[in-house]
């Protein structure tokens, strides 16, 4: 119970840190630059309440404060005050009062301390006089006239501002650890019980590796192939991140129940990394010496061709129809061993393509070549689309962002597919933070991070 509230406290804390910056930042400005301007004065007065009934004395009190306020908001007895001194109508005269004691206090508040002082000192004089017949008291003698009370000085302010950031800080995280959101993402460090899904392996966040690494590649387009091949992907990436992929690709070739096999490869959503990690994981399968043909599938979003630095005009729907124009289609990547063939199709007209009869022959006879096909399909959570092109493949990956998606929603994606005749082994978490892989990837026992284009231990 306790790690599952501390779970939801940290999903929590972005708004949490949010909201009492605006809370400190209100209270340190309002101290800073209002405060300054207005002026206190106390009158202090013992009134002893008559105590007819044997009440409590804490009640007895609280009555005699009420008392005190109705008659302070009474015209005729405003009237008299200002009567007997001057006044600016901006300063705000109350009473206050603790439970248990007979002390009352006469509040004057305002922006000007003469006023101020002289408005405390006439309504407590005049309570002073008059209490007793006004309000029945039995008694009532003043303890002081009215003082000024201090300005606060730069360390009270510091230390009232400070006191606002710990207290709004305590109070909106007990609020978040009572009220916050229930909702239990997945992430790769703590997978339920729950989840029907295997855990394929992990990657690192590469985002900005990636699209730095398709921006040199669009730069160096016109230059020579060995120029071209420094802009691979795996050549930039994080160590950690190949680490990942090499993991994936283990997996692959072990669940591969021949050598040649077709691997569809989807995520739950556009932005889960699905196309960056298929670009990744054939690099890999390339470097290892199998010969890849990557296929991108998804006609909404192509990103492959992106990410390798080639593009084509022929794709495999343009193939179904014509044999004879798969020369065409198939373009050379930077890598060895590695194909591929583009998306030049909407999503609707490949999806249709993708689930005949005919392209599940096209990737049987790729695998009669290639020792591998990877296949890049659309989100698997909008339409039919990863479905049908799965159904094809002899397994598939599913991709889903680290901390984003509950095992209830990962289960029911799955059963989905399942129904849909894809053979769904298991799920890859992208984008996991690298400082929480540092401790598990490790070189001669020490975390190690990335420096520049080598890596360096820490």
């Amino acid at each position: 119970m306790l790690r599952r509230a501390g779970r939801r406290w940290m999903r929590s804390l972005g708004w949490i840190l949010l909201f009492t910056f605006v809370i400190t930042l209100t209270v340190g400005i309002y101290i800073r630059f209002f405060e300054p301007e207005r002026y206190i004065a106390d009158y202090l007065l013992c009134a002893v309440p008559r105590q007819e009934g044997q009440r409590p004395a804490p009640l007895s009190m609280w009555m005699l404060l009420r008392d005190f306020d109705r008659l302070l908001d009474e015209d005729a007895f405003r009237y008299r005050i200002v009567a007997e001194t001057a006044s600016d109508g901006k300063t705000f005269v109350s009473a206050r009062g603790n439970a248990g004691d007979h002390m009352v206090t006469i509040r004057a508040v305002g922006q000007d301390e003469q006023i101020v002082t002289g408005l405390a000192n006439a309504v407590g004089d005049v309570l002073a006089a008059d209490a007793e017949r006004m309000l029945g008291l039995a008694s009532v003698e003043t303890v002081h006239r009215a003082e000024l009370m201090p300005q606060p000085g730069p360390r009270e302010e510091l230390l009232r501002t400070l006191a606002a950031m710990l207290i709004s800080f305590g109070l909106f995280s007990l609020l978040a650890v009572l009220f916050g959101s229930r909702r239990e993402p997945v992430c790769w460090g703590h997978v339920p019980e729950e989840l029907e899904l295997s855990q394929l392996g992990q990657v690192a966040d590469c985002d900005k590796a990636c699209e730095s690494c398709a921006a040199r590649l669009s730069r160096s387009a016109g230059k020579t192939k060995k120029k071209a091949a420094d802009g691979r992907l795996l050549a930039h990436v994080d160590r950690l991140v190949r680490e990942g992929v090499a993991e994936v690709a283990q997996v692959i070739r072990t669940d591969a129940e021949q050598q040649s096999s077709s691997v569809a490869i989807t995520g739950v959503r556009a932005e889960d990394d699905a196309a960056q990690l298929a670009v990744l994981l054939g690099q890999t399968l390339a470097d290892e010496g199998y010969s890849v043909l990557m296929l991108e599938m998804d006609g909404d979003r192509p990103m492959l061709g992106h990410y390798l630095g080639v593009s084509g005009r022929v794709d495999v729907v343009d193939c179904l129809k014509d044999s004879t124009r798969l020369p065409y289609a198939l373009l050379g990547t930077s890598g060895k061993n590695l194909h591929l063939i583009d998306c030049c199709h909407d999503g609707e007209t490949v999806r249709k393509a993708a689930a005949s009869a005919k392209c599940r022959s096209f990737v049987r006879d790729a695998l009669t070549i290639y020792d591998y096909v990877l296949i890049h399909t659309p989100p698997a959570s909008f339409g039919n689309g990863a479905a049908a092109i799965g159904s094809a493949a002899d397994r598939t990956v599913l991709v889903a962002r680290d901390a984003r998606y509950t095992a209830k929603e990962l289960n029911s994606l799955a059963v989905g597919l399942r129904q849909r005749a894809v053979n769904l082994i298991g799920v890859v978490f992208s984008g996991v933070r690298k400082r929480q892989l540092r401790s598990i990837y490790q070189d001669d026992g020490r975390p190690y991070r990335q420096e520049g284009k080598e890596t360096a231990q820490l």
